[in-house]
């Protein structure tokens, strides 16, 4: 803007009484403060947290499962037999230290 415009809109402001604040601004101003400033436990923290874990981990393990039966052609028999050979009995093994 132009100076000559600024000026008359600064005296027009300097004139205009400020607003107040309202009675209790101090005393909701230290409320929020103090919401704010609460720490969240971290058993809440988790309890929240945890259905969407619990979803993503469902998802997941569903997703490992249809891949390795896809990867299979398909045949649920072949996946299983898969499985339980590729299973290792290990209370068969040495203990070597």
């Amino acid at each position: 803007m132009k100076e000559d415009c600024l000026k008359p809109l600064f005296k027009a402001a300097r004139q205009v009484a400020a607003p107040q604040p309202p009675d209790n601004f101090p005393e909701r101003v230290m409320s929020a403060l103090k919401r704010v400033a609460e720490p969240v436990p971290l058993f809440d923290g988790l309890t929240v947290l945890f259905p969407r874990l619990a979803m993503v981990s469902v998802v997941l393990a569903l997703l490992v499962v249809g891949v390795d039966y896809w990867s299979s052609n398909g045949s649920l028999s072949e996946f299983v037999a898969e499985a339980t050979i590729a299973r290792p009995d290990w209370t068969q093994l040495p203990l070597e230290l």
